[in-house]
């Protein structure tokens, strides 16, 4: 069975009574120190998950340091004392995988950023889209919508034990977005537009990359389009930025579906899987 996980990105630690940076915990903590874990995470791992002295868990910082701890006496509603066994960094899965998503009503958004998370993404842009039934209409709807689709990111990266947590961006409408694909492109990446219409496979754009399995590429970035679709003036402007399109297969996806899909094709093409 495996170790439960435990993100502690926001909560307190302590190691002899000083509080711990979040930023150097990795280099901080050495096997055979006691920590305290204080916050909600510490709630959840006393009163939920309701560990008994003894018991091993993972906490982890979101941005790759697991910490693998024994639990100490101490246990209470609102702390949790922990003894490090072993610290550790993951290494992030290169190419880094962007997902585009357009914005899609019945939270079907949420949806794909969900299951995009246990997959492996690694970056998610909300996509404010021409033909987006959902509309962010003003920066405080915008800045609420973003933190719900990083809630339910954070949500999923502690269920699928990941030790990274996938950055939300800010949302972009389609010329923000071109503007930040033609960055991203300039600095190496691949930019991909799913549709239906495209003369070539999402698989053949990926073996052709640079290097053959795209060592040579940063990240890769997959554009998906609200239910009505990606609109063909979006389209265009999408592949001046450097954008090119293919298709996933011959049935047509949901909005939910598509991006987690690109996925599972991009890892298992580039042999990550």
């Amino acid at each position: 069975m495996s170790v439960s996980l435990f993100l502690a990105d926001r909560d307190l630690i302590e190691h002899l009574g000083v509080p711990l940076s979040r930023e150097k915990l990795g280099e901080t903590l050495q096997p055979q120190d006691t920590i305290r874990l204080t916050g909600d995470e510490a709630r959840h791992i006393a009163t939920v998950f309701r560990a008994k002295v003894g018991e091993v868990i993972d906490v982890c910082d979101g941005q790759g340091v697991v910490v693998r701890c024994e639990v100490l006496a101490g246990v209470s509603k609102n702390s949790v004392e922990l003894l490090v066994l072993e610290v550790n960094t993951r290494p992030r899965r290169a190419p880094a995988f962007a997902l585009v998503q357009g914005l899609a009503k019945g939270g079907r958004d949420e949806q794909a950023v969900e299951t995009a998370t246990e997959l492996g993404v690694d970056q998610i842009i909300p996509w404010q889209a021409g033909r987006s039934v959902s509309v962010w209409a003003d920066a405080k709807r915008a800045e609420k919508g973003r933190g719900k689709w990083q809630e339910v990111a954070r949500a999923s990266s502690k269920q699928s034990r990941r030790a990274y947590v996938p950055e939300v961006l800010p949302a972009m409408d389609t010329k923000a977005l071109a503007e930040w694909i033609n960055d991203e492109v300039k600095a190496g990446a691949v930019a991909i537009i799913l549709h239906e219409e495209a003369s070539e496979s999402l698989t053949s754009t990926l073996r052709k990359l640079p290097g053959g399995l795209g060592e040579t590429v940063p990240k890769i970035i997959v554009v998906i389009g609200p239910e009505g679709g990606i609109g063909i003036d979006e389209q265009r402007v999408l592949e001046v930025q450097g954008c090119v399109s293919a298709k996933l297969g011959e049935n047509i996806l949901r909005t939910s579906s598509a991006g987690p899909a690109a996925l599972v094709v991009s890892w298992t093409v580039l042999g990550l899987w």
